[in-house]
């Protein structure tokens, strides 16, 4: 077994071991203060703002899905019965303001 699979169990891999330590130092740091850890899933374009549609960039998700709609990606090797749960970006914004309203009010 090599040493990242050790060091990182039981996280799958690298980036959820990351976004965990920095949740972890998050908590163990900001003892006290106000915080809130947002975590959405898969970021797609706007729902309704900006504009509904608006995207920044053509990475991850979103580049797969416009480059099947423009008819350059024909076929994806996948698992029919996984669930890619994504979310438009407008809503973790509009958690991320109500929830700090909320927290730093309370």
């Amino acid at each position: 077994e090599s040493f990242t699979k050790k060091l990182i169990h039981p996280r799958p891999n690298a980036y959820t071991f990351t976004k965990a330590l920095a949740e972890n130092l998050i908590e163990i740091e900001g003892h006290g203060l106000p915080i809130v850890i947002i975590r959405p899933s898969i970021v797609s374009a706007a729902w309704k703002e900006p504009i509904p549609g608006w995207v920044d960039n053509l990475n991850g998700a979103t580049g797969l899905i416009g480059g099947a709609l423009k008819g350059v990606i024909r076929s994806v090797l996948c698992d029919i019965d996984l669930v890619a749960d994504m979310v438009p970006v407008d809503i973790p914004i509009n958690l991320m303001c109500v929830l700090a309203w909320s927290v730093a009010t309370q």
